[in-house]
């Protein structure tokens, strides 16, 4: 999946990844369907505050492994981490899961939006 998605844009690290979502929030859709998938609030480079579509706000743990981006969240029974590829498309970020929804691809962008917990 990461050369079909490396044609439509350039891969990033998941260092340069955290250093754009660090500190702020960001709204993240579906790059199939387009619609609006959750609202997330970087708390620096470790924590997050992730709000799904109309369900209520819960927090979460960033790490870095095999320079991809990955995302746990006990209160939803995570017990594996979700880890994505990030890269750059013009203004925007896209992620590409890499392990359990394998090939979802998500638009990142910078809207100003926070998560309403």
């Amino acid at each position: 999946m990461l050369a079909t998605a490396a044609a439509a844009q350039d891969r990033i690290s998941a260092q340069a990844f955290l250093d754009r979502v660090a500190g702020q929030s960001v709204s993240f859709y579906s790059a199939a369907y387009g619609h609006l998938v959750g609202v997330e609030r970087f708390e620096g480079r470790d924590q997050v505050i992730w709000q799904p579509r109309d369900r209520d706000c819960v927090r979460g743990q960033v790490s870095v492994r095999n320079d991809l981006v990955c995302f746990e969240f006990p209160e939803l029974g995570d017990t594996e981490p979700a880890c994505w590829a990030a890269f750059a498309r013009g203004g925007d970020l896209v992620v590409v899961n890499q392990d359990r929804w394998e090939g979802m691809t998500q638009i990142v962008r910078f809207e100003g939006r926070a998560p309403n917990c």
